[in-house]
């Protein structure tokens, strides 16, 4: 039973889940639903910090306490950009994939924002270990006062480990209380994935989303609450075979 778990931890995190530790709340093109943690989907959309902000992520895919997953972000504006940190872990004691990440942002005029990350990933199994560092560059652009778009490369060498990954973003934001996201995801040898998200403010310190995901196939579905500069969120989205997945995330920082 353990080994059979193991498979099936290694699987999940190699194949029907992209090679970049990412959470289902969107914000990465966007302003006004901007939060620390979903900040670190397109690296670039870190500029937008100016002050320090802290992000704390966790998630147990398909109840199963074998594959939780657990992030660490962080955001410290300096005097030319924005300086980002990321420690993400997921699996258990006889399964267990780590991360650390060190990424820089900065804005480049006044539409354009560029970041670029180095992480260090390491894996462990009984009988095996291994380690190694790959990268990713993002850019976020304003097209309109309304609409950023965004493009960030994955280890695009696709060596170090993990295969190279293309994403594009879009972000539409006709008013501070309303975005919708989308996301097309492309890896090595796997289908493209296209992610929907729509979020809605209907008061300041409230918010509700839904959407879903092609590949893997899934629906998700979250809320929002803010206290003072402390934002809580938690989602639930639903795979078909595998059943549900709860996440929630808390970020602190000024806005």
């Amino acid at each position: 039973m353990q080994y059979m778990l193991i498979i099936v931890c290694a699987f999940y995190a190699h194949v029907l889940f992209a090679q970049v530790p990412e959470s289902p709340f969107p914000g990465a093109y966007s302003r006004s639903f901007s939060q620390m943690v979903p900040q670190f989907r397109n690296t670039a959309s870190l500029a937008d910090l100016h002050h320090l902000s802290i992000g704390i992520f966790s998630e147990r895919r398909f109840l199963l306490k074998e594959m939780s997953g657990y992030a660490l972000t962080l955001g410290m504006p300096v005097s030319s950009g924005v300086l980002g940190m990321m420690l993400w872990q997921y699996g258990y004691a006889l399964y267990r994939e780590q991360w650390v990440g060190l990424a820089y942002a900065l804005p480049l005029g006044n539409r354009l924002k560029a970041g670029l990350q180095l992480d260090y990933r390491r894996t462990r199994m009984p009988g095996y270990g291994a380690g190694g560092v790959s990268g990713r560059i993002g850019l976020v652009g304003r097209l309109t006062e309304h609409c950023r778009i965004g493009l960030q490369i994955f280890n695009p060498s696709g060596s170090g480990g993990p295969p190279a990954v293309y994403v594009a973003g879009l972000g539409y934001e006709p008013s501070p209380q309303f975005l919708v996201e989308g996301e097309w995801r492309k890896e090595a040898s796997m289908p493209l994935s296209t992610r929907i998200c729509i979020a809605y403010r209907p008061v300041t310190r409230f918010w509700a989303m839904g959407g879903f995901v092609t590949q893997p196939a899934m629906q998700f579905a979250g809320i929002g609450y803010r206290v003072g500069d402390l934002r809580i969120n938690v989602c639930g989205s639903y795979h078909l075979p595998l059943g549900i997945t709860p996440s929630m995330m808390v970020a602190w920082g000024k806005e």
